[in-house]
């Protein structure tokens, strides 16, 4: 067999490869916790990419609960593309409580992308967070976390500190820490493993701040 036939036989292979190759797709964040205020709705963002390696993606997007909302549903994203889609909990027709959901991603040659959804509606003393507050920079890393996490912070002067652990009832779990600290950056490392998964609130309090952040802990 001579070389060009053979050169002629991998081009005709390579082309239906490609004509069988449908792109894939992916999606950001896998899952998703969030806390929302009784009576209020929240802003999220996902982010669709299309993986290749040949063609352009048509996607479908719908939720297993009607609290959830989108931007666009379906859409077209192209090779190496990233589509962001905006989603809206809403929370003004629910309780208080713990709510659980899936978001499906599909397309017409794969099988639906499931990306379970998880939230908790509390009243508004439970999650207020004042944009002063920001300047304290609470984090915790990772979050949502397995068994422990790094909790880090910033004081801009001297003070007593108080930090503590809340249930998603605002019941008092931990108290992490309860003293006098020097400002500047501080770090903690916090040992979840005797705690059953949820969500919790991280409240740090001072005489001059008082902040809450939400914490996942996912076993």
């Amino acid at each position: 067999m001579s070389i060009i036939k053979i050169l002629m036989m991998i081009v005709i292979f390579m082309a239906f490869l490609s004509l069988h190759t449908y792109a894939s797709l992916s999606v950001h964040p896998q899952q998703i916790f969030d806390t929302v205020i009784k009576g209020q709705m929240n802003d999220l963002t996902m982010h669709i990419t299309n993986d290749g390696p040949t063609s352009r993606l048509d996607y479908q997007l719908s939720a297993s609960e009607p609290w959830i909302s989108f931007s666009s549903t379906s859409g077209e994203i192209k090779i190496s593309e990233i589509m962001e889609i905006e989603m809206i909990v809403d929370a003004t027709g629910l309780d208080i409580g713990t709510y659980k959901a899936d978001i499906i991603i599909g397309d017409p040659h794969h099988e639906p992308i499931m990306v379970p959804i998880e939230i908790f509606v509390s009243s508004v003393s439970a999650v207020h967070e004042s944009s002063e507050n920001n300047s304290l920079q609470l984090q915790a890393s990772p979050n949502p976390f397995n068994t422990s996490t790094v909790i880090n912070y910033w004081l801009p002067e001297n003070q007593d500190v108080i930090i503590n652990l809340l249930d998603i009832n605002a019941a008092l779990i931990i108290s992490i820490a309860n003293e006098f600290q020097t400002e500047g950056i501080h770090q903690i490392n916090f040992d979840g493993s005797e705690l059953p998964s949820g969500i919790y609130f991280l409240t740090l309090n001072t005489k001059s701040y008082s902040i809450v952040r939400n914490l996942i802990l996912n076993k």
